[in-house]
């Protein structure tokens, strides 16, 4: 008998099939294969075949099975996953009729919300690779990523317009969040003066995507930010799994997001939030009596957090006894900043034994 695999590859070839058992299994206990049609399920399974665990190929897929659930609440109001679907759709048309492909690189310059959503959801239909730019980023550096990462557009808040990389040939900008002060001179005001302005290439969506991947931004404290690549994987089990085992998510459940989306966790969590079909409560700007009020609302299950904004939301909360309720949250996660026995201490006085810590 011919041996295909070297001890190492087999070793390999049984980590992976292990890791994809057991995140199949953490997938299954969320529930999410529970209730829907064999057609939605069929619906759901294609559009994963077609656009991968990008954000799109999971939007489609919970689309297909729940369309009138809502995805997202932000600053903004409630978008169901018809109508993140739908906007993200109409940005992937658009950006095709202006020649963006899967050879494109974008960039994201945006707080929590749909500013930031969208244009990363409208990935998966053209298959560009996308930038999570860091909103703590230099003028400089943003320049310099602009222009050594060869970036096509950014989607960006008119936060931060000051320090915007308007002086790059070939750099289109458009603004994924306008304030009321938003600058008029870029090349699209508003995400929705990008809607209304299709360009003059073919702008349907190709049947077949390679895509590109995911590059989150260190904070380049010593330079220009370091540019880390995260490849989409089309059975994301093995990587998914992990987390699910960790922290008690459920299909459909509500999710207070704290944590910034262009990080790693609070990107990762958003990926597993939408294959799980639950809705993501957050806001652009950390308040922490807004994340309370948003607990008591919309009776969220968990919180997805750092420490650096749950000692402030601990604060408000031991302030105002009763004043929120928090008895739906069954679990906190903690990541990205390192996290006092104090702290630790207090919220598991406050909330119960439920906080976990991702990393950090």
């Amino acid at each position: 008998m011919i041996n295909l695999f070297d001890s190492s590859e087999r070793q390999q070839f049984l980590s992976d099939t292990r890791g994809l058992l057991r995140g199949g299994k953490a997938v299954l206990g969320t529930g999410l294969l529970k209730g829907g049609t064999p057609g939605e399920h069929f619906a759901s399974a294609r559009n994963l075949v077609r656009y991968g665990a990008s954000m799109t190929g999971l939007l489609e897929a919970g689309t297909a099975r729940f369309p009138e659930r809502i995805a997202l609440v932000d600053d903004e109001g409630e978008l169901t996953y018809r109508q993140l679907r739908t906007q993200a759709r109409l940005t992937a048309h658009v950006l095709a009729s202006r020649g963006i492909t899967e050879k494109s690189r974008v960039g994201i310059l945006a707080r929590n919300g749909r500013g930031f959503m969208v244009p990363l959801s409208a990935k998966g239909y053209l298959g560009y690779t996308v930038f999570l730019l860091n909103v703590g980023a230099s003028k400089q550096q943003l320049h310099d990523i602009a222009v050594e990462h060869k970036l096509d557009v950014i989607f960006a808040d008119s936060e931060f317009d000051e320090k915007l990389p308007t002086d790059v040939e070939g750099l289109t900008l458009v603004h994924a969040w306008a304030g009321p002060d938003h600058r008029t001179d870029i090349d699209f005001p508003t995400i929705q003066d990008l809607w209304a302005a299709p360009g003059d290439q073919d702008d349907s969506l190709p049947k077949k995507v390679n895509q590109g991947g995911v590059v989150l931004m260190s904070s380049g404290t010593s330079g220009t930010p370091k540019a880390v690549n995260h490849s989409e994987p089309m059975l994301p089990l093995g990587v998914i799994g992990p987390p699910l085992e960790a922290f008690p998510v459920t299909a459909g459940c509500t999710l207070q997001m704290t944590a910034s989306m262009f990080h790693v966790l609070g990107w990762g969590v958003s990926v597993i939030a939408l294959m799980a079909g639950c809705r993501i409560v957050t806001q652009r700007v950390f308040d922490p009596e807004k994340v309370l009020q948003q607990v008591d609302e919309y009776k969220c299950d968990g919180i997805i957090s750092s420490a650096v904004f749950l000692k402030d939301q601990l604060a408000v909360d031991v302030a105002n006894p009763g004043k929120y309720d928090h008895s739906s949250v069954k679990f906190i996660m903690n990541a990205g900043n390192a996290m006092s026995e104090d702290l630790v201490l207090g919220l598991e006085e406050q909330y119960g034994y439920i906080l976990g810590s991702g990393y950090g």
